[in-house]
């Protein structure tokens, strides 16, 4: 167990807070402040693979694209990646995959489950603010399209009503060029919380000690708790105060 400071200042000033909370390696345990959520809190989100499910959509386009066969069904993202890179010139067509689902088809793809919930939520809860932070660049790699992905991303969020009845302000919402790049917007945020699919991001040196890492994933990983549904990660938090319910 470890003590951590969360006392903060950035250039997106929040109210001054010190007080333990407690991990365990990669996971919420408790938080000692029975009254932290009505002072204050910042959570993150990523975007890709953790607000939006890209699995159906990828399976579909990749067969409209004739990539993969009619009769292909059942397929991840994953599976459809893994059986599109055998093809020949397979890496090139993934990435003209990519480009065109995260892009132009970007309505194909589905939220997943529990993220309105988890949104709507928040936004009703005093003292809560959601921030989406995701690694996105403006074009993707060999897009005939040139599809802007920032703006794709954007237009599926609005889609989907985050920016009214969810309540996320548009200006909470960050595109970053590098991962690099997305943990220095966590850290100047001031995020108490940052959910994540990529280990490798809530892992990263440079991750703020401050922020509790919380990562979303069906598949375990050896140093990170991992969380399969938003239900769960929703059940986590209201665990560390009933305010959030």
């Amino acid at each position: 167990m470890i003590t951590q400071d969360l006392r903060k200042s950035t250039k997106y000033p929040a109210k001054a807070l010190s007080f333990p909370f407690y991990i365990d390696q990669s996971t919420i345990l408790f938080l000692n402040h029975a009254k932290f959520w009505e002072l204050f809190m910042r959570i993150g989100v990523d975007f890709d693979n953790t607000i939006v499910c890209y699995d159906e959509a990828f399976l579909a386009v990749a067969k409209q694209e004739k990539l993969l066969p009619q009769t292909s069904n059942n397929m991840s993202k994953t599976d459809v990646r893994d059986a599109v890179r055998n093809l020949a010139n397979g890496e090139y067509e993934w990435q003209r995959l990519q480009g065109l689902v995260y892009g132009k088809l970007i309505m194909q793809a589905k939220l997943f489950e529990g993220v309105e919930d988890f949104f709507d939520r928040a936004a009703k809860t005093a003292g809560i603010e959601l921030f989406i932070v995701s690694h996105k660049t403006e074009l993707a790699h060999h897009d005939p399209l040139q599809t802007n992905l920032r703006t794709s991303a954007l237009q599926f969020l609005e889609s989907h009503g985050f920016f009214n009845r969810l309540g996320l302000p548009r200006q909470h919402v960050f595109f970053e060029t590098t991962r690099e790049d997305k943990i220095k917007r966590i850290k100047e945020l001031g995020c108490n919380v940052f959910i994540d699919d990529l280990p490798e991001v809530l892992l990263d040196t440079d991750f703020p000690k401050s922020c509790v890492p919380v990562f979303f994933s069906v598949i375990s990983e050896k140093t990170l708790k991992n969380y399969s549904s938003w239900h769960e990660i929703q059940r986590t938090l209201e665990t560390i105060s009933k305010d959030f319910a």
